[in-house]
């Protein structure tokens, strides 16, 4: 008779312990804000203020040179510096590190979601990525961190890594925390919704004519009726002018108040590419306070 050596084969104790204690330790929430406010505001911010420092200072010039060309330029240069350097930035930390500057200072660190180990290169750089585009988005799906059972964003999931910390016990999502941010979700998605509706109807009203455009302004009060007979006479005549113009000539032939122009610009700055015009008509329309 064979008797089974019961300690022959097992796992050793502290070890699985540990194991077990690493599996339940997703970072609390609290942490993880704090590290990203310590990764944006102290470490990234400063580098990024003085990067876009000379792009700055050329979209204030074409500003001023009404020159719209050099600021799409600018805006575009900027955009692609601060992605690129928080690209830069998180990937080299993650992949060396294996945290952020913010999230070693608050004791985080980014592991595989299933070994608990340093993450590959690969999934680091999924992470970087999927992390970039939705901050680009809006940072929306950030609210899957109060939905998920593991705490694990978008991008934590498309990687398979997630963020652990050195707390004891696991944070789980709380039944206030995914109502809440079922109702943010709902919130955002009825303003989103709002707002993509009523560009279709101003680009319908642009596709039926240029003055049904009109005169649905001028029915709401947005616009003055003066200033479209004025541009429309001209138009008669062959002569193209911007309503602002029409608007400031008028002004200064005292045919319109300064409640009218008012109107027109408060019109072309929501509306319109704005220009040096829109502020030297805003400068008439203040002049007096």
């Amino acid at each position: 008779m064979v008797i089974q050596d019961i300690w022959a084969g097992q796992p050793n104790k502290e070890k699985s312990e540990i194991t077990h204690q690493k599996m339940i330790r997703s970072a609390k929430p609290l942490d993880r804000l704090a590290a990203a406010v310590i990764d944006v505001f102290i470490v990234l911010a400063p580098l990024l203020l003085l990067f876009i420092a000379p792009f700055r200072k050329n979209i204030v010039y074409a500003s001023l040179l009404n020159n719209e060309l050099s600021l799409i330029f600018n805006i575009v240069c900027i955009v692609f510096v601060v992605a690129l350097s928080f690209f830069i930035y998180q990937f080299i930390c993650f992949h060396f590190l294996g945290a952020t500057i913010g999230k070693r200072f608050f004791q985080l660190q980014v592991v595989d979601a299933w070994s608990f180990e340093t993450p590959k290169w690969s999934q680091v750089f999924l992470r970087t990525l999927f992390l970039l585009l939705q901050s680009l988005l809006g940072g929306l799906s950030f609210l899957s961190f109060f939905l998920n059972q593991r705490r694990r964003m978008i991008h934590d999931q498309i990687s398979e890594t997630m963020v652990v910390g050195q707390s004891e016990n696991e944070s789980f999502p709380h039944w206030i925390e995914k109502r809440l941010a079922h109702l943010v979700l709902g919130f955002l998605s009825v303003i989103l919704l709002s707002v993509f509706f009523s560009q279709m109807f101003f680009l319908y009203q642009g596709m039926q004519g240029k003055g049904a455009y009109v005169d649905y302004f001028e029915n709401k009060d947005l616009i003055c009726s003066e200033v479209t007979d004025a541009q429309r006479e001209l138009e008669a005549e062959s002569l193209e002018h911007e309503r602002l113009e029409v608007a400031l000539a008028l002004f200064g032939s005292q045919t319109i108040d300064e409640k009218c122009l008012k109107k027109e610009v408060d019109h072309y700055f929501r509306y319109e590419t704005i220009g040096s015009m829109g502020y030297l008509a805003k400068s008439f329309v203040f002049s007096e306070s």
